[in-house]
């Protein structure tokens, strides 16, 4: 029996095996780790920092995976499923999102302090026409 670790006839080492899998309905487009820490806007501690996956998907949707117990926390419907979904994901804070999808609408979502409710939508700004000028 051959060492799965060692290197193959070509010199090449077999793929690693995945940790987790991301069981969604759609494909996923983009991938963007960060760390989740809610402001406190009370006197109240502000909650322990989580390690977040977001992962924009084709049908438009952001889902916010907790990277500990590896499971969802969130999922938005972000962009225009039409239009082929989310193209990129950025991080603005260590509580906000930046998404841009294909349909050409930048969108930010600001997590609340509690992960699992949905995160609030402070865009969209529409992208500018190349040829406006502006």
């Amino acid at each position: 029996m051959q060492d799965s670790s060692a290197p193959s006839s070509q010199g090449r080492l077999p793929a690693p095996k995945p940790a987790f899998f991301l069981r969604t309905s759609s494909a996923v487009t983009c991938l963007r780790f960060f760390v989740f820490e809610a402001a406190s806007e009370s006197l109240a501690p502000a909650t322990e920092p989580m390690d977040l996956l977001a992962s924009g998907h084709a049908d438009g949707s952001i889902h916010f995976w907790n990277l500990r117990d590896r499971r969802p926390v969130a999922r938005v419907d972000a962009h225009d499923a039409q239009a082929h979904g989310v193209l990129a994901l950025d991080v603005l804070s260590s509580s906000c999102v930046l998404s841009h999808g294909r349909d050409g609408v930048l969108r930010a979502w600001r997590l609340s302090a509690a992960p699992a409710a949905a995160p609030t939508q402070e865009g969209p700004w529409q992208q500018a026409d190349a040829g406006s000028g502006s």
